[in-house]
Parts: C-alpha cells; structure tokens; sequence
C-alpha cells in the first residue's frame, strides 16, 4: 500500500497563483518528471489551441528540471517557437509535501501520457492524487 499525503492538504487556500502571476488565467497543471513520454510538449499545442480560442490559460509544470536538461530545452524552443513565453512555468522541484498546496491552486490537471508499456500496465499514482484533491483531470487513455 502506498500512502499518498496529497489529499490530506488539498483546497487549501494558498497563494500559488499570485506567487507566479496567473492572474484571472485558467491554470493547467502537470505534477511529475519532465520526460518525452510524459507528453508536455503536446500540452504546449494544447495551450497554444486553447490561447488562439481567446481563452486565458497558462500551463504549469511542477517538477524537477536538472535530470532531462535536453528535453527541457525543446520544450523552451517550442515555447518561444508557439509565442507562449509568459504563459508557461517551471517550477523546478517541489518539496512533496508542499505538492497539495499546487495542485490546490490549479483549474485542471493533465496527465498527457503517451503510449508505452509502462503507462499502459500500471496506471499513474497521479490520477488519484489528482482525484482526491477534487480537481477536474484532462488525460490521454493511456493506462488509466
């Protein structure tokens, strides 16, 4: 048995949003590893969509930058290539106990996955950390 401490400080009042400007913006977010298969870089098209519709939108990715520097810089250069500078954040690492508080902050959270063995055969500890946390979740149906 895993124990997930997320749920015990979920919808606590917090000042994320103000701490990096969202502003009145939606707030998409993805909690995890920056990797290729995690799909982030189609949540840059996600948002780019979402943006040209005239909604207000920004994407927060919350997670360590140092272990995938090259997959960083793609997604940096597709960043500045969609004009979204602005409206992207990384957060670096975040101390576990301190994930609820942004989770809390945001509007909808995303598990954009892409197709391997590994997600299709074990589903990701995210989607119920997103779930008692209450909030809405946008997910590819890979492994969930």
């Amino acid at each position: 048995m895993v124990r997930s401490r997320v749920g015990k400080y979920c919808n606590k009042r917090n000042n994320v949003k103000e701490r990096y400007n969202v502003g009145n913006s939606k707030l998409i977010m993805y909690v995890g590893a920056l990797q290729f298969l995690r799909g982030l870089d189609i949540m840059l098209d996600v948002l780019k969509i979402i943006q040209d519709k005239g909604y207000e939108a920004k994407f927060m990715f919350v997670g360590p930058l140092k272990y995938n520097k090259k997959f960083y810089g793609q997604l940096l250069l597709k960043i500045e290539k969609l004009e979204l500078k602005g409206s992207v954040i990384f957060t670096d690492y975040i101390p576990f106990d301190l994930v609820s508080e942004y989770v809390s902050a945001a509007d909808i959270m995303v598990i954009p996955h892409r197709d391997c063995l590994t997600y299709q055969i074990s589903p990701p500890v995210k989607l119920l950390e997103y779930m008692a946390c209450g909030k809405p979740i946008v997910s590819t149906k890979v492994g969930v």
